[in-house]
């Protein structure tokens, strides 16, 4: 299995489970589907231009449209060259499994809502995320000031704590993204929540030293 097949597997159960807490918790999407309550965004703007010109909306204009809107967002965590690339994978990846009426509801505060992000973070989001991860782990490796003192061998050991990472972030990316949908239940970049609190830190340290070591180790048992 690979890392993303088993991240969107965990990422389905966690979802599905924090899904079935959400309605008796909240009382707001308990309702009938049919029935929903509509947000003030709904009410004063009933019908968004999706950039369609007026042709048939499909789920690849709303793909476009929701890539447009979120390299858009201003991240916390990843780069523009990061988020452009997820932004587009992830749209991509949506358009395969969403329908037009999902994509409609990304961004509406309903229980269609959150089973639509839902679904849109299992099948679009988990399999576009490992290069931002990668590149984001790897960037903050390379510029590092717990590296300034090796003179040789930096190339290797942030390759080396960046495959450490990686391999960490098959097991810890579903609770993650869970952490970040609690924090945020609107959000489709879950993972960012991560990179702005205590534990990512603590986690780059813990590869950086193991690696550090590890070089050291190999270069004095040559």
């Amino acid at each position: 299995m690979t890392i993303i097949q088993a991240i969107q597997t965990k990422t389905l159960f966690i979802l599905t489970l924090s899904m079935l807490l959400v309605s008796p918790v909240t009382g707001v999407y308990a309702q009938d589907n049919n029935d929903e309550v509509k947000s003030l965004g709904e009410i004063l703007n009933p019908e968004l231009d999706y950039g369609n010109d007026g042709k048939p909306l499909t789920a690849e204009i709303m793909a476009n449209y929701y890539y447009n809107r979120c390299k858009s967002t201003e991240s916390l965590a990843f780069s523009e060259t990061e988020m452009e690339t997820l932004c587009a994978c992830s749209a991509a990846e949506m358009s395969k499994v969403l329908t037009v009426d999902e994509f409609k509801v990304l961004y509406v505060d309903s229980r269609k809502g959150l089973d639509a992000r839902g679904k849109a973070i299992a099948y679009g989001y988990v399999p576009c995320m490992e290069y931002a991860l990668r590149s984001k782990f790897s960037s903050t490796c390379a510029i590092s000031k717990r590296l300034n003192n090796v003179v040789v061998g930096k190339k290797q050991i942030c390759k080396c704590a960046t495959d450490s990472f990686m391999k960490e972030t098959k097991e810890t990316a579903p609770m993650r993204i869970m952490e970040g949908i609690k924090y945020d239940p609107m959000t489709l970049n879950p993972l960012e929540h991560y990179f702005t609190t205590y534990d990512y830190p603590a986690s780059f340290d813990s590869h950086i030293k193991y690696c550090r070591f590890k070089d050291k180790y190999k270069r004095q048992n040559k």
